[in-house]
């Protein structure tokens, strides 16, 4: 009995030794848990703070551009306003030195365009034949094709799909390659009636120069790319340089008159 006792006494402490060792087990697992947490809680700060960085950076980029942005709007804008001074400044001189009497409208936009046409006396001719019994029908002519091509377009491109599409094989490739130049046809159109504005401009104020047709092609073409009047400006202010031929010719009948009459 007593040995029975004995065993027993052994198995108890046998029995708390091994939850000591469980305690010290849960523990040591208990702490590792906590340091793996910590570790985490530690990237995510570092998250934390590269995401808010992150997020100023952008704000910081955004706000650079966005600045950016105003300032060549408001460059834009700027030379916008001095290109429409100096050229209506030097078309309203220019009209009034050919001897019209409009010369107010270069102040008026798109109206410019009407006193770049009128400077010149002789009938508008394009490719040989003459536009209209008046010179300014090649300015309203250019302004519908300016401004209402898009409609014009529009109507050819309802009566092509609706009557060359229909021709089988052939009224295909006709009618895609109809819809693609149909577009740029009113722009090329304009850009050489407003060429043969400047080449009349020229013919007034030079008539002998050899390089009239270069340089108002060359000045078109530019423009049509970049899509501003600067070429145009330029050419104006260079024209007041000259005099106009019938001024020549009245200056040089009334040297004729005087020297007849000493």
């Amino acid at each position: 009995m007593e040995e029975f006792f004995e065993k027993l006494l052994e198995f108890l402490q046998e029995l708390v030794g091994l939850s000591e060792n469980v305690e010290s087990i849960t523990g040591d697992v208990e702490s590792t848990t906590e340091n793996v947490e910590s570790i985490f809680g530690f990237i995510d700060s570092i998250a934390e703070s590269g995401a808010s960085i992150s997020a100023a950076n952008a704000t910081t980029t955004a706000s650079v551009v966005f600045l950016v942005m105003i300032g060549i709007s408001f460059f834009g804008v700027i030379l916008d306003i001095i290109v429409y001074l100096f050229r209506s400044v030097g078309m309203c001189k220019l009209s009034k030195k050919a001897g019209r009497k409009d010369s107010w409208l270069a102040f008026v936009p798109v109206a410019w365009h009407y006193v770049l046409c009128d400077i010149s006396d002789k009938p508008f001719k394009l490719f040989g034949k003459q536009i209209g019994k008046k010179r300014t029908a090649a300015f309203w002519i250019w302004f519908v094709f300016r401004y209402l091509g898009g409609w014009i377009i529009d109507i050819l491109g309802i009566i092509i799909s609706t009557f060359v599409l229909a021709i089988p094989y052939v009224g295909t490739v006709i009618g895609s390659i109809l819809m693609i130049l149909l577009p740029i046809l009113p722009n090329i159109f304009c850009a050489i009636i407003r060429g043969k504005f400047l080449y009349d401009v020229a013919e007034v104020f030079r008539p002998d120069h050899r390089n009239n047709k270069t340089i108002c092609v060359l000045a078109i073409l530019v423009e049509e790319i970049f899509s501003s009047d600067l070429i145009t400006l330029i050419f104006i202010w260079n024209m007041l340089r000259y005099t106009p031929v019938t001024k020549e010719n009245e200056t040089q009948t009334e040297e004729k008159l005087l020297e007849t009459v000493d």
